[in-house]
């Protein structure tokens, strides 16, 4: 498995976001392959969003959607990515 993850910082998590995340991004990155897709409140007003995809393959694949999801994103909800990195999945419980 091989996971990304998109760090970003927001004036504030609202409902609204946590449903279009939820019904809208979501699944446009499962659409792309990708195995499960987790939103992580780090603050209230920073969170991490982590992608697990099958492989390297498929992630490098849906990286055009994933840009657009993310450039979506930033511009519906006055948001912005402020880090992102990807690897391996080394070890799952």
């Amino acid at each position: 498995m091989y996971s990304t993850m998109t760090n970003w910082e927001f004036t504030a998590m609202t409902d609204e976001m946590i449903h279009t995340i939820k019904t809208v991004y979501f699944p446009r990155m499962k659409s792309q392959g990708a195995i499960d897709v987790y939103n992580i409140k780090t603050s209230e007003t920073t969170g991490t969003v982590v992608t697990i995809w099958p492989d390297k393959d498929t992630a490098d694949k849906a990286m055009e959607e994933a840009h657009s999801v993310r450039s979506d994103a930033a511009a519906k909800f006055d948001s912005k990515v402020v880090s992102m990195a990807s690897g391996p999945v080394v070890a799952k419980g």
